[in-house]
């Protein structure tokens, strides 16, 4: 993980909370490309741990006196709930916005308040440019479904606000309702967060002298309920669906567009195509006409009146073509599979290696993990098609020269980029 900004060498606010009783993370990344930094507590992520789930977060306004407020919470809550015989499982955001913490902006800089407002975000989960801290923690602190979201800020009095999922929580605390209504508060206790449900939230504004006594109160508050978060509980439903469950789930959306011609596009095919299968194979009964309509997708492109990938593919245009011999399968024309053979040929005709250690085109030559599979799904057919043995000779040379797996077991994205990444070893695994 980077290191967290400090800009003077003094401030941390992930010091004394982070003694080992949980991990170091970040739960997003700012406009300037500094972390979000995130105290994960172990069981965090454990669909069968049977604590109450809190997250708790600061700073969402970067000012320093929210930022230690939270701290100084974070270290008290988990001995308050010892003493009374809790269970907590406590995550921490300390510093929710730490480009404005670190770069002194006052409270009403824009740049302060970002993160603040603006819930739930609309769009611009990849690109936002103005307010990235809201769509991470958003997205965050939504799959962590904790049973409570817990913001702690440094005030003159003692104010509680509740939102609409935490009322029953709220009206032991004589909480107000809590504002704005764009407020990461308000918005996580209404609607369906991230395709989720609603999360109970609270917002403490207190002075340093009642902080202990104002938590002191929630924590008995927690232990006389049962409190499960609409969330947790949708994402514990989630988690018991069926394989055949999620894999129409995911029929519904993925698999109806085949332009551009490149791999995530055919492999939604193709799955489209094996999940008809399961389903005749399991007995079921719906009409299906998966094969009539992917057959009348990929015509233009079988037929030769459009271009499936012009002179000169790459691979991930060749490894779009994976769904060619189960459509074969299915409808008994052989143009899928010459389609298919078409592709493999690509790869022969684009050149053999110059020597032994080298990928054949159009693979790059420094041994991509993504050519691991483009190359294998491909040559890999054509084999099983053809019966022909250079097919899978040719993609098991390419796999036996391949280099670029470390003593750790994990491959690297290619020769001179010696970093791993999720996908890229997913390539390697498929």
């Amino acid at each position: 993980m980077p290191d967290l900004p400090d800009s003077d060498g003094l401030f941390d606010p992930t010091r004394s909370v982070f003694d080992g009783r949980r991990n170091l993370d970040a739960c997003g990344i700012t406009r300037s490309g500094s972390v979000i930094p995130a105290l994960v507590h172990p069981n965090a992520n454990d669909p069968d741990a049977t604590a109450i789930r809190v997250v708790l977060i600061g700073g969402l306004r970067g000012r320093y006196a929210d930022v230690e407020a939270a701290r100084i919470a974070a270290e008290i809550l988990p001995l308050l709930a010892r003493d009374s015989g809790v269970e907590l499982v406590l995550s921490v955001i300390p510093a929710a916005n730490p480009d404005a913490l670190y770069g002194d902006a006052e409270s009403n800089d824009p740049l302060s308040i970002g993160p603040a407002s603006g819930y739930p975000p609309e769009g611009g989960f990849f690109d936002d440019s103005e307010n990235p801290e809201a769509r991470y923690l958003w997205r965050w602190i939504s799959f962590a479904a904790p049973d409570l979201l817990l913001e702690v800020e440094n005030g003159d009095g003692v104010e509680w606000r509740e939102n609409a999922a935490g009322r029953t929580l709220g009206r032991v605390l004589n909480a107000a309702s809590v504002s704005p209504e764009d407020s990461l508060i308000s918005a996580m206790g209404d609607g369906e967060p991230s395709g989720l449900a609603p999360i109970p939230g609270l917002r403490l504004s207190v002075n340093p002298e009642a902080l202990q006594t104002e938590l002191g109160k929630l924590i008995l508050a927690l232990g006389s309920s049962s409190l499960r978060s609409p969330a947790r509980l949708a994402l514990d439903a989630r988690r018991q669906r069926s394989v055949m469950e999620i894999a129409r789930l995911l029929g519904r959306t993925y698999g109806y567009a085949l332009d551009p011609v490149i791999y995530t596009q055919g492999v939604a095919v193709s799955g489209r195509l094996r999940l008809a299968e399961l389903e005749r194979e399991a007995g079921w009964e719906e009409p299906d006409s998966t094969a009539t309509d992917i057959a009348e997708l990929v015509e233009g492109y079988v037929s030769g009146q459009k271009s499936a990938f012009g002179d000169q593919p790459g691979g991930s245009h060749l490894a779009a073509l994976v769904w060619c011999n189960e459509l074969s399968a299915v409808t008994d024309d052989p143009r899928y599979t010459a389609m298919l053979i078409d592709a493999a040929n690509r790869y022969r005709t684009g050149g053999l290696p110059n020597g032994p250690g080298k990928p054949p085109p159009p693979s790059d030559d420094n041994f991509r993990t993504e050519d691991m599979f483009f190359a294998s799904a491909i040559l890999g057919r054509a084999f099983a098609a053809s019966g022909k043995s250079e097919y899978l000779d040719l993609a098991a040379r390419f796999l036996a020269d391949t280099d670029t797996q470390k003593p750790d077991g994990l491959f690297m994205h290619c020769q001179g980029a010696d970093w791993n990444w999720g996908r890229s070893n997913g390539f390697a695994a498929m």
